[in-house]
Order: C-alpha cells, then sequence, then structure tokens
C-alpha cells in the first residue's frame, strides 16, 4: 500500500507529507492549475519555491515545448519526469479562453520510484491495499455511466456517421499512439493491419486517425494501400462513441480508444505499452509487458480514473471529484449541443460583442457578428444554422419565419 486514503471527497490516495514537484518551464497558469489539482502535493517553478519540501518529481506537459529540458532537469536531481496531459474528461476546444483544464493524468513517467508514483496509473495499479469494496463499486457505477452519456474524451464531434460501413460488426484500429513511441508509427501500424486483416473481411475495418494524429515519419502510403483493398479510412474527426457502439475488436498501440472500447465492452487488442495492458483484461501482442498481477476492469478504472487522474472545479479551480466534472460536462453538453446551432449574430452592439460571444461558444466556434438582416442571411451561406437576435432590437427587414431566428438569451449561465 502506498499511503492511505485521505479523508474526504476525493478519494484519492494522498502523498506523504512533504511531497513536492517541480514544474520547471511551466508557464504560471499551468503551476497555479497543478496546485489546484494536486492539494496533496506543494508546486512550484523554482526550487527554492518549495522550501523544506523534497522534490518527488518534475513535471511537464504534453503540448509544452520545454518537455526535454525538464526530463533532463529530473535526471539531473535524480527523480522522476512525469508528463501530464488532459484525462478522458475533457471541455471541447474553443470552450471559452483559454480552454479550461478540467482533468489532469500523467501519459508517461520515467525514472525511479518516488511518492508522485501515486500519479502513474502503471505504477499504482501496481501496488495493492487501496481496492477497497467502495472504491470498486464506485468504478463499476462511474465507467457503466460514463459510456451511458458518452461523455469520455472527444465527445463533442459531430455525429456524420456517412464514411462508416453501413451493416456488421467492425474491427477499429485506432491510429492514436498513447505513450507509445512515434518514430516507429510504420512498424506499429503495419501490425495491426496485419493482424486484423487475418481476422476480418477489408470491408468490416475501420481505420481511424484519432484527432487527425499524425505523428513523425507517418505511413500515409500503408493507409492509402489499406483503403484500396477496401478498408474504411476515417482521417476527419469522428464520433468515437458511435464507432465503439458498432466494433466488436479494437487494434490499438496504447492510446485513449483502446480504454474507451475496453469501458464500451469491446475486444482490446494492444501492440505496445499501456497503463490498461498486461493486467489480463486485453490480448497483448508479444513484447507488450506483462504486469506482476492479474486486475479487472473496475479495478483498472478504479486505478486510473478516481486515483491516478486529478480532477478541476473550473468555477472555483479547486480539486473536484470525477463526479463533480462528470456532471458539469453533462450540463455543457447540453449547452454545446444548442449553441454550436448558431452560425450568426444580428443586433448586438459592439459592447456586448464580447460577453455575447463568451455566452454562445461552442466546440464548433463562435458565431460571425453582423449588423444587418442581409449580411446575417449571408452568413448562413457560408455556416447553415440560426440567427441570434438581441431581443430588445428593431430589424429593419422581416427575417425568414423557417425557424433561423431566436431571440438572444438575456442571462448569462
Amino acid at each position: 500500500m502506498i499511503s492511505s486514503p485521505r479523508q474526504g471527497p476525493f478519494s484519492h490516495t494522498a502523498a506523504p507529507l512533504a511531497s513536492g514537484l517541480l514544474a520547471a518551464g511551466s508557464g504560471l497558469r499551468r503551476t497555479d492549475f497543478l496546485t489546484g489539482l494536486l492539494p496533496d502535493f506543494k508546486v512550484g517553478r523554482r526550487v527554492a519555491d518549495l522550501g523544506n519540501v523534497g522534490v518527488s518529481g518534475v513535471v511537464g506537459w504534453c503540448d509544452s515545448r520545454g518537455r526535454k529540458s525538464a526530463r533532463r532537469r529530473a535526471a539531473a536531481l535524480g527523480v522522476p519526469f512525469l508528463l501530464f496531459d488532459q484525462g478522458l474528461l475533457r471541455a471541447p476546444p474553443g470552450w471559452g479562453a483559454p480552454t479550461p483544464i478540467l482533468s489532469a493524468t500523467v501519459q508517461a513517467m520515467t525514472g525511479p520510484s518516488s511518492p508522485a508514483d501515486i500519479l502513474d496509473a502503471g505504477r499504482l495499479l501496481a501496488t495493492s491495499g487501496w481496492e477497497t469494496p467502495e472504491l470498486l463499486a464506485r468504478a463499476a457505477r462511474l465507467r457503466r455511466e460514463i459510456v451511458s452519456r458518452r461523455l469520455g474524451g472527444s465527445w463533442w464531434n459531430e455525429e456524420d456517421h456517412s464514411g462508416l460501413p453501413r451493416s456488421g460488426k467492425q474491427s477499429l484500429i485506432a491510429v492514436d499512439w498513447g505513450s507509445a513511441d512515434e518514430s516507429t508509427p510504420s512498424v506499429l501500424l503495419r501490425a495491426m493491419l496485419a493482424a486484423a486483416m487475418a481476422e476480418n473481411a477489408p470491408r468490416q475495418i475501420v481505420i481511424v486517425l484519432a484527432n487527425g494524429a499524425r505523428p513523425r515519419n507517418f505511413p500515409t502510403g500503408l493507409l492509402k494501400r489499406a483503403a484500396g483493398r477496401g478498408c474504411t479510412l476515417l482521417t476527419r474527426p469522428v464520433d468515437f462513441w458511435e464507432l465503439l457502439d458498432r466494433a466488436e475488436n479494437v487494434y490499438t498501440a496504447g492510446g485513449e480508444t483502446g480504454f474507451l472500447g475496453l469501458l464500451a465492452g469491446a475486444k482490446i487488442r494492444c501492440f505496445a505499452d499501456t497503463f490498461y495492458s498486461g493486467w489480463g483484461i486485453t490480448t497483448d501482442e508479444p513484447g507488450v509487458r506483462q504486469r506482476p498481477l492479474r486486475r479487472t476492469l473496475d479495478e483498472v478504472f478504479a486505478g486510473a480514473c478516481l486515483l491516478a487522474t486529478r480532477y478541476l472545479d473550473p468555477y472555483r479551480q479547486t480539486a473536484a471529484t470525477f463526479e463533480d466534472v462528470l456532471e458539469i460536462l453533462g450540463e455543457w453538453r447540453k449547452i454545446d449541443a444548442v449553441n454550436r446551432r448558431i452560425a450568426a449574430c444580428l443586433g448586438m452592439s459592439f459592447w456586448k460583442r464580447r460577453q455575447v460571444r463568451d455566452f454562445l461558444r461552442s466546440s464548433s466556434g463562435t458565431p460571425a457578428f453582423r449588423r444587418t438582416t442581409r449580411a446575417a442571411l449571408g452568413a448562413l451561406q457560408k455556416q447553415p444554422g440560426s440567427i441570434a437576435v438581441w431581443a430588445s432590437r428593431k430589424i429593419s427587414c422581416a427575417l425568414p419565419t423557417t425557424g433561423h431566428a431566436r431571440p438572444a438569451p438575456s442571462s448569462r449561465r
């Protein structure tokens, strides 16, 4: 057992006292975010900021340019390096400026063991003592809820299914590498294609580039040849939950799609190490590391999503639970579904536009502001949708009565 579960509403495994994380190279906003997210650690941008607290790890972010220097700093200090990214529960891109971060999880952790091991799903799952009946019951309930509500991953993508095979169960090849070595995508993709072709007809195989992923040395020619043999190739953003509804098998090199597939009940075949491989709940290719013990899906979900991943209330900037953030995303999804249909705004004074833009934001962006009815209708030619009209303004000419115009809300959410 790493440590005793922390008392309170979060049910985390807490770090021992006097544990610090060095956010070397991180901006002030990211450092403040980590401070709110990790109340059981002291976070600082310099060693001096940590005072008498020992350095348990150096942290970096997947989208940061300072990852290599942070990794070198960790090696010089003799502590692990933790590479963070957003977790399963996240806000749509463009949802505010900047987009709020709702969760953070360690994508990769290298270096010696330390109190920061509790933030890495793989290291935490290799320990025991945290698997209480209450935690596992909570995990069983929440993993089913995330599937039924379809709120994990890139939940905001349009539900355009026109490129999918029309009938039958499918086998999904997920091109999202997770923590796998991105310098070898050709090797991984070739192995996944060979396995899928041996077990399925080409018309049943769907190859999807998660979020348009194209790592270094990307084997574009290999994908074109697969498409030429009858496989379906999806390169645009797609509704992954719709894909998983139809998927009987998922071939993955360790990315998020494989884990979502596990939660959705698909058979997962792993071609590279990931936090959910090697525990006995996936079919693993030779070379995928096997773990020292067996884990159930509930245990893997509990360790990865309820303990190792941390969550932040975007309104209070304080630590939150998985359930808190899931409810927030449920409300945001309703708002997003309405707002993404609004293509233009009419009758908005310049001083109101900043607030209205924030109020009507969506995963599709922000609506265009137009001063005249003709200009607003012209905007619908480029982006079909509705026109939001400020209720108290008199419009110079009548809008068509086809449901394209709607009064703008007068109060903020």
